[in-house]
């Protein structure tokens, strides 16, 4: 992802209330993290969770949720990928169960 962009979606975060941002190197297959590539909802740590929706022929779109807590309303905030515009483009959420690395 270039870096531009990188600091758009950190700023974003920072806007919606994200108090806590760590970025993480991992590798997809080495069993710490999973990978979501589905429409659906998805839980990622005890109280977070996030959905994924993926409409054929419509822009595609994946949402995190936050929960109400300590006098906060309950958050969510939508992330649109940048997709190809010559047809589906394979994409896909990674988090570390148990943990809010999303």
């Amino acid at each position: 992802m270039p870096y531009t962009r990188a600091v758009e979606v950190l700023d974003t975060l920072r806007a919606a209330g994200v108090t806590e941002i760590t970025l993480s190197e991992g590798r997809m297959g080495d069993g710490r993290y999973r990978i979501a590539n589905r429409t659906g909802n998805y839980q990622f740590d005890a109280t977070h969770k996030f959905s994924i929706s993926m409409p054929s022929g419509q822009q595609q779109w994946f949402t995190v949720i936050w929960p109400a807590k300590d006098g906060r309303p309950a958050r969510r905030l939508r992330f649109y990928p940048k997709l190809s515009a010559e047809g589906r483009t394979p994409w896909g959420v990674a988090w570390e169960p148990g943990t809010n690395v999303l």
